[in-house]
């Protein structure tokens, strides 16, 4: 049987093996195959000059990252490999940047897409369906665990987690988040859509990663809304009105059911917010302008600039990165709300 590699389709048809294989290793086969094959095609097609308002911006931030790093460690004294290590942080967003931009601008198989969507999401299936069949019972793969352990539960015991053979367990938000528009490439019947939300949802809830949770449930609000509106636009607008009502009837039961999920990891949250203090003072001198780069270890052995989107743009870029991501996020989010309904799924 001949295999094909399809390097046009490599994020595609090869997700589970950029998952599973060593960060390092894939970094190399990533940058061959864009520097061989896809960048020669992307400048005789004239497409690298063209470039988006968000690529722009993640750009200018990784240039910022860049400097911060390589600042931080002559400043530092750091060990050499510490520096390659965060350096590399920065050559995987400008690898997302210019994938990014050949799936934008060259003309795609789309059935080819959703073949290899449908394996990715078979497999999914299977690894969730061994984390039942073993109840407990741990299973390594090319060094990745199907549990995760987190230690945050209290200072003798930890919590068993599904990681799902990825690097750390919260990174199945991540995974689900590539899923989750790829998914509507199959133009699902609602029933259809449900379902795979729902077991999407438990493969959350089974990883613990609290904000993933809170992001799908608002998707799958959102979905269920689109679909409302498509049957009937006056059923839509006697609906929304009914909204807060709801609201406000089961207001108690919802407040329930957000501290209970906050609570439920109480030493993981004491731990992120020492983190989240540690890595703000961290920043200081030039710091405050162009962030400390390179993550150090806290005090609860944890790296600084972690377990936060946001306080790590902060810790890693300062000021100036900040300021760019702000207004990426704002550039976003206002074609966010100039959008169709369908077009915000």
């Amino acid at each position: 049987m001949k295999i094909r590699i399809e390097p046009q389709y490599f994020l595609y048809k090869y997700l589970w093996l950029i998952i599973l294989l060593p960060k390092q290793f894939m970094q190399l086969i990533l940058f061959s195959l864009i520097v061989l094959i896809l960048l020669p095609v992307y400048i005789k097609d004239r497409q690298i000059s063209k470039i988006d308002a968000p690529s722009f911006y993640i750009v200018l931030w990784v240039m910022i990252y860049s400097i911060s790093i390589i600042w931080n460690f002559l400043i530092s004294g750091l060990p050499i490999q510490v520096f390659f290590s965060d350096l590399s942080k920065a050559f995987n967003w400008i690898l997302a940047v210019f994938f990014y931009n050949y799936y934008l601008k060259n003309p795609i198989n789309v059935d080819k897409i959703k073949k290899y969507m449908f394996y990715n999401f078979a497999i999914l299936v299977i690894i969730v369906a061994l984390f039942y069949v073993q109840r407990g019972a741990n299973v390594v793969l090319f060094g990745r665990s199907l549990l995760g352990w987190d230690g945050f539960v209290s200072a003798t015991s930890y919590g068993v987690r599904y990681a799902g053979f990825l690097e750390y367990s919260t990174l199945n938000g991540q995974l689900i988040l590539f899923l989750l528009p790829l998914i509507r490439l199959f133009k699902l019947s609602f029933f259809t859509q449900v379902t795979i939300l729902a077991f999407l949802l438990q493969v959350l809830v089974l990883s613990k990663s609290r904000i993933a949770i809170i992001a799908l449930i608002i998707y799958i609000v959102f979905v269920v809304m689109v679909q409302i509106t498509s049957i009937n636009k006056r059923m839509i607008v006697a609906f929304y009105p009914t909204i807060p009502l709801i609201l406000l009837y089961n207001w108690e039961k919802i407040k329930h059911i957000f501290f209970q999920m906050f609570n439920s990891r109480t030493g993981s949250n004491v731990t992120r917010f020492i983190v989240y203090e540690e890595s703000l003072k961290a920043i200081n001198g030039l710091g405050i302008l162009l962030g400390a780069g390179i993550r150090t270890q806290s005090t609860v052995g944890i790296l600084l600039g972690s377990h936060s989107m946001y306080i790590s743009f902060i810790y890693r870029t300062g000021i100036l990165g900040s300021i760019i991501i702000v207004i990426l996020f704002y550039y976003l989010f206002s074609k966010f709300l100039k959008s169709a309904p369908s077009g915000k799924l």
